[in-house]
């Protein structure tokens, strides 16, 4: 867009397999590729200025994705944790044996996937470890879904769903592991 510039990118828009939200029918629809090539018209897009862009990407495998895509390289830049990344929370050894799933509650994640990998792990050491399901529960009856199988599985499992951020740094604070089962999870 004109002069160079600083790009972010979260996920390599030309990436497949998308997850299930994206491929939804009005991501394709002619309206909505009318307005986009009328917005890069306007704004004067072009390929070549846009890889001429310093590109920031919140990962090494979205980084290693758009190189895929574009045939160049970006910076990978961290996002910031939100409430503060600096190992608050308890000391390691004060830490619970758990692991914690932690975002939006949707199919894509794969969360039973996480559950199955950790009852096994669980039956295979022999150690009492934990889960913590913790995030947006907007996608209602997934959520429902996952909520069941906690229900089921003696104890080990804490459905949280959506939490306040105060909580939230809490729970992160004295788990040990984060866990995601979500194939192709861009961060």
């Amino acid at each position: 867009v004109g002069p160079g510039g600083i790009q972010y990118i979260h996920f390599p828009w030309g990436f497949y397999p998308r997850p299930d939200h994206d491929m939804r029918w009005y991501h394709f629809s002619p309206p909505l590729r009318g307005y986009r090539k009328f917005c890069e018209w306007l704004s004067g897009y072009s390929k070549k200025a846009m890889l001429q862009n310093l590109t920031l990407t919140n990962s090494d495998w979205t980084n290693r994705k758009f190189l895929e895509t574009y045939g160049v390289s970006g910076v990978t830049l961290t996002p910031p944790i939100p409430g503060g990344g600096d190992g608050a929370g308890l000391a390691w050894a004060e830490r619970e044996d758990a692991f914690i799933v932690l975002g939006r509650l949707s199919p894509e994640k794969q969360i039973e996937k996480v559950i199955k990998i950790l009852s096994a792990v669980r039956r295979r050491l022999g150690r009492d470890l934990k889960l913590y399901v913790v995030g947006s529960t907007a996608n209602t009856s997934y959520a429902s879904k996952i909520s069941q199988i906690a229900k089921r599985e003696d104890g080990w499992i804490s459905f949280r769903g959506n939490v306040s951020e105060p909580e939230k740094a809490e729970i992160v604070g004295r788990c040990r592991y984060g866990i995601h089962g979500m194939e192709h999870e861009h961060f």
